[in-house]
């Protein structure tokens, strides 16, 4: 499979794991659980849907690989036009991103251990639940999600100045996610223009 058509399919896949994961989040809301930072509406939505922790973390480590794929995949098709120091920072924004995602996922699956510490003690429960939300959820969330957008913001300057990658792809960095997806989708049967060429569309 060529390696425009991988980096294209695996964004998609990308964004769609991060869809369901965002879908998961809004589940405790919807059930009455309005405040899940509070400790004890945490672990009373765990005790009793504790499967939704589990998907969110699988929906994670979905994104973390499927974004590891994606940076390896974008650094092979940009690398004969694109500055080889900025490209490799910005692989490097992205592969934080994945590796924060991962590790966020891996808290969302350790919902068992959390769940068997507060019925050990509740009060021990309600500060590994504390502990696992500042970690979790305002912290590597929210630097994964900090992250990969200034991995696709590089990735659309660097197309845009390189014309490396299609200006349908290159503009989508600061479009709504649908329109983003509908052009990375564009993307998966498009061969990348020879360095020669004057530019790419």
């Amino acid at each position: 499979m060529p390696t425009s058509r991988v980096g294209a399919l695996s964004t998609i896949a990308v964004a769609l794991a991060g869809i369901v994961w965002f879908a998961l989040e809004l589940v405790p809301p919807n059930l009455g659980f309005e405040d899940t930072d509070s400790p004890a509406v945490g672990l009373r939505f765990l005790h009793g849907h504790e499967q939704i922790y589990a998907q969110a973390g699988i929906a994670l480590v979905l994104v973390a690989i499927t974004l590891t794929v994606a940076v390896f995949a974008m650094w092979d098709v940009m690398a004969p036009r694109a500055d080889p120091l900025a490209l490799r920072a910005t692989s490097a924004l992205g592969l934080f991103a994945a590796a924060f995602f991962f590790m966020h996922g891996v808290l969302r699956l350790g919902v068992e251990p959390l769940l068997y510490i507060d019925r050990l003690d509740h009060d021990w429960g309600e500060a590994a639940y504390v502990t696992v939300q500042m970690v979790g959820i305002h912290g590597f969330a929210q630097a994964a999600i900090t992250t990969v957008c200034m991995w696709a913001v590089g990735l659309s300057l660097i197309g845009l100045r390189t014309r490396a990658i299609p200006l349908t792809c290159a503009s989508s960095g600061s479009s709504p996610p649908s329109a983003s997806l509908a052009s990375w989708g564009r993307w998966a049967s498009w061969t990348p223009c020879p360095r020669s060429s004057g530019s790419c569309s």
